[in-house]
């Protein structure tokens, strides 16, 4: 079973590995003049301003013309922490574009649009459990912050974004679409039709409102827009299914092509799970949810609640293909073996037997608790083992990375699976 923590809270851990290229040489920078977190005031050239820029660092917006619009799409990526550092960002997102569109003060205020064109109500883009730790979530809090000046959005303005500053999600981000990337070369190199393509698709368990399932999604549609695609995402809260169906709405999401599953995930199959222990942390995730990403409450007595579904029942009740593109597991602890007396998704070898043939790309948030170095040596030399490699493993703390510094409020560690048995190999 799972434990979905809502309050994200930084822990200290251990030393992390470094992880493959991609970060370049630092360099100093010098800070642009209107970084400093305050909006310019609304000018005469400004009340005139054709379109606007986000600053690298997401702090601030500058009146550009048009044709400027081609150099915020550069690849300096900023350091959330230490904004005069700047590297090349990530391989992976010269494939992308940022988002790029009309904003006035009407159209921001109930919904945000982030950099990969995503949309989602404010109330769960930028929820507390977020909000409250801008260091760590910078990514995140910076684009809920107010970095437009307020006249301009009175008037409203074309808005050019750019890629995020390095905090804690740009990693999630960089392995999400790496795996887009993966498939769409796939793709063109077997130069198959869209009708005969096999699908796209993404698990996300512990998924929430699934903000990974649309990242993803808005991913493919840049590079692929025709694929066929299917989406599964898991949770404990069930009255989040009604905000993951909004966003399908927002977003252009096939209702049919995506699925929310209510329940706990485990090793095994279990019709009574952990007992009233899973009953009682179910209740206390709905009631977090409810008070601080305002999605309602629901019955924590539900079926769907008490029982645990094996990871490979759960792909196989859904009849998922066979090729999975990406697994983001973010399950606060049972990530592990085991879990404060509890078995996790990867006790036995169950868990690891189905990805090691289905899954070409996995993503694992990491959490402290009891024994937490053993367990976290554990699972990284259970997917080694099995002929994955590993692409990050920060645990959770400052950590230095390629980017510099980095605070992280869950670890990351991330595969890509090299299984000979993989039915979809990556070349």
């Amino acid at each position: 079973m799972h434990r979905r923590a809502i309050l994200l809270l930084a822990c200290a851990g251990l030393g992390s590995a470094q992880p493959r290229g991609g970060g370049g040489v630092h360099r100093r920078a010098k800070r642009p003049g209107n970084d400093a977190g305050v909006a310019p005031r609304e000018s005469g050239a400004l009340a005139g301003c054709p379109a606007m820029v986000v600053s690298a660092s997401w702090l601030a917006a500058s009146c550009r013309n048009t044709s400027a619009h081609t150099a915020a799409t550069g690849l300096d990526a900023t350091n959330a922490i230490d904004t005069r550092l700047v590297h090349r960002h990530h391989p992976v997102w010269r494939n992308f574009l940022p988002w790029r569109g009309f904003v006035t003060k009407v159209s921001v205020s109930d919904n945000l649009t982030d950099f990969m064109g995503f949309v989602a109500p404010r109330s769960l883009y930028c929820n507390p459990a977020y909000m409250r730790q801008p260091r760590a979530h910078a990514l995140r809090a910076r684009q809920c912050g107010s970095y437009l000046p307020a006249p301009v959005l009175q008037r409203g303005v074309e808005l050019q974004t750019v890629w995020p500053v390095v905090s804690e999600e740009y990693f999630e981000y960089c392995d999400v679409l790496s795996a887009v990337l993966d498939y769409t070369e796939e793709v063109n190199v077997n130069g198959s039709e869209a009708g005969s393509r096999r699908p796209f698709v993404f698990v996300e368990l512990g998924a929430g409102y699934g903000h990974w399932t649309f990242t993803a999604h808005k991913a493919l549609m840049q590079l692929a827009p025709a694929a066929p695609y299917r989406y599964l995402m898991a949770d404990v809260v069930p009255s989040l299914e009604k905000a993951v169906r909004n966003l399908e709405r927002l977003n252009g999401v096939s209702p049919e092509a995506a699925t929310f599953h209510v329940g706990y995930i485990g090793a095994h199959d279990s019709a009574m799970g952990e007992g009233r222990a899973q009953v009682r942390d179910g209740a206390l995730m709905i009631k977090a949810y409810s008070k601080l990403w305002g999605t309602g409450t629901s019955d924590a007595d539900s079926q769907a609640i008490k029982r645990t579904v094996s990871l490979r029942s759960l792909l196989e009740m859904y009849s998922l293909p066979a090729c999975v593109d990406m697994l983001d597991i973010d399950v606060q602890g049972s990530e592990y073996a085991s879990f404060r007396g509890h078995q996790g998704i990867f006790y036995g070898t169950s868990s690891i037997e189905v990805l090691n043939s289905r899954v070409r790309r996995v993503h694992i948030g990491t959490h402290v608790g009891p024994d937490f170095s053993r367990q976290l040596q554990n699972l990284v030399a259970l997917f080694q083992e099995n002929h994955w490699k590993k692409v990050w493993d920060f645990s959770p703390g400052e950590r230095v990375t390629p980017w510099g510094p980095v605070d992280f409020g869950d670890g990351v560690v991330s595969f890509v699976n090299q299984n000979p048995s993989l039915v979809c190999p990556l070349k």
